[in-house]
């Protein structure tokens, strides 16, 4: 379990995170990776930080409304 989340962040955060069957690293190329040679060429910024979470934060509203 992560630490820093509730019950039903970790029931949400660690399949949508899980790396071999999770969604978060198509979400993450998706969103801020594409066109690049691979993803250790996305830069960290705010920019990109705002792209991503807004994708995160939908993958929870729809997880949040299939239970």
């Amino acid at each position: 379990m992560l630490e820093d989340l509730n019950e039903t962040g970790n029931r949400f955060a660690l399949p949508y995170f899980d790396f071999d069957k999770g969604q978060y690293l198509a979400d993450y190329e998706n969103a801020i990776g594409r066109d690049l040679p691979s993803l250790y060429y996305v830069k960290d910024t705010w920019e990109n930080y705002k792209k991503l979470r807004s994708v995160i934060d939908q993958r929870f509203h729809d997880w949040q409304h299939k239970k």
